[in-house]
């Protein structure tokens, strides 16, 4: 089995996961090797304009 690290070399970075429950969404957006931003939002929020604006702040 292929750690993190080397599926990462092939595929690139992740920018981001997004789960959606019945009632939240939530978003995990790595920040660095050791932070994590953790968003959680309604489920009819925009999640596409939530990430794409935090990913700006990055």
């Amino acid at each position: 089995m292929e750690c993190t690290s080397d599926l990462s070399d092939k595929i690139g970075e992740g920018k981001y996961v997004l789960a959606e429950y019945a009632k939240i969404k939530r978003i995990t957006i790595p920040m660095g090797k050791e932070h994590l931003i953790y968003l959680t939002t309604d489920v009819d929020a925009d999640h596409t304009k939530i990430i794409d604006e935090t990913l700006k702040l990055l």
